[in-house]
């Protein structure tokens, strides 16, 4: 998993398309609490975002399906699916 400036940080695109569930024409990530991150099926693949905020690392974001993103409950920071910073 990389840093992404501004960010989740990401991991390694890997080529799974039909492995997590699809909600319409959004995907919706996969919650591994055990391991603290979250699997994105996109069009380039699957992608694994770290669970903590980079804005405080004090607390770990969530998916927010009405949102369409994650946001961080602590300090309110909202970020896309594929980890970018809003």
């Amino acid at each position: 998993i990389k840093s992404v400036k501004g960010g989740l940080k990401q991991g390694c695109l890997l080529p799974v398309p039909a492995l997590l569930q699809n909600s319409g024409d959004v995907q919706t990530p996969a919650n591994f609490p055990q391991g603290l991150y979250w699997l994105v099926n996109t069009e380039q693949g699957l992608l694994a975002l770290d669970g903590w905020c980079t804005t405080r690392h004090e607390a770990l974001v969530k998916w927010v399906p009405i949102n369409r993103r994650f946001e961080c409950p602590s300090c309110g920071a909202k970020f896309r699916i594929n980890g970018d910073y809003i």
